[in-house]
């Protein structure tokens, strides 16, 4: 759980210095862009990692974007936010879940502590991912809603590749450079417009100085197109190294070429180059930033600057312990029409007895105050597998969250919890289970436990198909 703040953290009431607070402050745009912060902003710094200080920030604070209760601290005595977070599927030693999915569930969380601190506006900067056959809106779009749907407004620019010799995908293209025989895959041929990182902060700095003007969502590109493959081989060339591009097939899956970053940033790249984006508004940028776009040769150099702060941590870094072994199970079912997170939890401690009666039974418990005690057992054994307690002091129609307060196949700790927790404006619902610790040795667990949880939720899922099914 995250410590509290010390009185004295917070700007005194009548300071005139905005409270800025920046999801994603310790990744590349969320860097350049304190860099280039004016000094009437007060600037807060969101960071996962425990005991990790932000240099260039007024106030660090360590926030877990999947705990409801931290987001909601962390964005404490804030004006103004800015949302600048891709989500990792290795923020636990076992990750059950789709990136979306696990984005949606931070954008909601934070769009939820943003409305009740009465935050002005929310910057969210996203890629310019288009709809497609995974996502009905897109993934921007989809985050979007997520951070919109409790009120605030939200202001999403809508982005390229950002060349900058810290982005992720800026990596990735330096690294297919200097391979000298990288694969060429199909969709590297699709033309994008990449943009400079410099114009990407004074866009943020133009909307942040007046957010009022601003409303809606704008793609910001950079002033020429070109394919990824000739990006590329653009910045092989600057770096005096010449490419021979190699089919993708059997021998270039066996030896892949390099990638520096994580798989979701691979995801993300395919999705912006597999088909043409379908949004249309562009960012005025040379009306408020009062001059031209970065040309593309320049911005190109620009990624060939060393990265100053590639080998300076930040303070506290060293000293992190290693992580438990935690899991996190994250999965999106259909709602039925006229149905809410509340009947779904119900319905699912229903359900699992009845569908796996051969080898589970439950007891539901209930008090006069709200609160509400699941048990599953395992035929006769007269101990519980599973204990969950309902936490009806967090939970409402739209989400129901039980703590794992014991059982057999846990370790009793203090952040295990499942959750129920309905998308806004659609008829989806996420069912999570957040920093459950396993009490079966892990070897064991990976490959019983987990797998036996991801055939549950399957098995749930298509009950709620065949409910919505009848009702539609």
């Amino acid at each position: 759980m995250i410590t509290p703040l010390p009185p004295d953290e917070t700007p005194p009431a009548d300071s005139k210095r905005r409270r800025l607070a920046i999801a994603g402050a310790r990744g590349a745009l969320g860097r350049a862009l304190i860099a280039r912060l004016p000094h009437h902003y007060n600037t807060i710094g969101l960071t996962r990692r425990p005991d990790q200080t932000l240099p260039e920030v007024d106030i660090t604070r360590q926030v877990d974007l999947f705990s409801r209760k931290e987001t909601f601290e962390g964005l404490r005595d804030t004006e103004l936010a800015v949302y600048a977070i891709h989500q990792s599927r290795f923020r636990a030693r076992l990750t059950q879940a789709r990136l979306e999915d696990l984005d949606v569930l931070c954008a909601d969380n934070f769009g939820r502590a943003a409305a009740h601190h009465r935050l002005s506006h929310i910057l969210y900067v996203g890629c310019d991912t288009p709809p497609n056959a995974a996502h009905d809106l897109g993934r921007t779009r989809e985050i979007t809603d997520a951070l919109g749907a409790h009120g605030v407004p939200v202001i999403t620019l809508r982005l390229p590749i950002i060349l900058d010799p810290r982005s992720a995908l800026t990596h990735q293209m330096l690294a297919l450079a200097s391979h000298a025989r990288p694969t060429l895959k199909p969709y590297y041929r699709a033309e994008v417009a990449p943009i400079a990182m410099r114009d990407t902060v004074d866009a943020c700095l133009a909307i942040l100085a007046n957010p009022d003007a601003f409303k809606g969502s704008y793609a910001l590109h950079g002033p020429r197109a070109l394919s990824f493959k000739d990006l590329v081989e653009a910045l092989a060339a600057r770096q005096e190294q010449s490419l021979t591009w190699r089919a993708p097939g059997m021998v270039a899956s066996l030896a892949p070429s390099p990638s520096p970053v994580g798989e979701e940033w691979l995801d993300i790249l395919q999705e912006l180059l597999q088909t043409p984006t379908r949004h249309s508004r562009d960012f005025p940028f040379e009306n408020v930033c009062h001059r031209p776009l970065t040309a593309l040769d320049d911005a190109l150099d620009a990624c060939l600057q060393p990265d100053e702060d590639a080998n300076v941590p930040a303070r506290g870094a060293a000293s992190l312990p290693p992580l438990p072994s935690l899991v996190r199970s994250v999965q999106r079912l259909p709602l039925p029409a006229g149905r809410d997170a509340r009947w779904t939890a119900h319905e699912y401690v229903r359900w699992l007895p009845t569908a796996l009666r051969f080898l589970i039974r439950a007891t539901h418990t209930h008090d006069n105050e709200g609160g509400s005690v699941a048990r599953f057992f395992i035929g006769p054994l007269p101990w519980p597998i599973l204990e969950l307690t309902l936490a009806p002091e967090v939970s409402a129609s739209d989400r129901q969250l039980f703590w794992i307060t014991g059982g057999l196949l846990a370790r009793q700790t203090r952040q295990g919890r499942l959750e129920f927790r309905q998308i806004a404006h659609t008829d989806r619902i996420i069912v999570a289970i957040h920093d459950f610790e396993p009490r079966l040795p892990w070897v064991l667990y990976r490959f019983t436990q987990a797998i036996f949880h991801l055939w549950v939720v399957e098995r749930f899922k298509r009950h709620l198909e065949r409910l919505s099914a009848t009702t539609a």
